[in-house]
């Protein structure tokens, strides 16, 4: 995470029956990975690694976890405004005394 006075992060999120996700599918996608916490390395072909729905959908949770951590409340305090945007779904990110909410 950058410490940037108001940081956002936002992704899309494709129902399985939408237009995109059908064309996903007709393109075909990569093979899934297995995301196993904030120690997994970065993938070499990170664009081909996004490339795969259930893949991108682990990086984001995982993201949202760490920073909704009290290991990352100093940072976002720093920020000032956080704003994490994951599966439809909006958190307001706020760090106080080294508390997250």
């Amino acid at each position: 995470m950058v410490a940037k006075h108001h940081f956002v992060f936002s992704t899309d999120c494709y129902q399985s029956d939408s237009n995109k996700a059908q064309e996903r599918l007709r393109r075909g996608f990569t093979e899934k990975h297995i995301i196993d916490g904030p120690n997994t390395q970065k993938p070499y072909d990170f664009k081909s690694f996004l490339a795969n729905e259930l893949t991108k959908k682990q990086l984001c949770d995982l993201l949202l976890k760490v920073w909704g951590s009290n290991e990352a409340a100093s940072r976002i305090e720093k920020s000032m405004k956080a704003v994490v945007c994951v599966n439809g779904k909006s958190y307001d990110l706020t760090s106080t005394n080294g508390k997250l909410s």
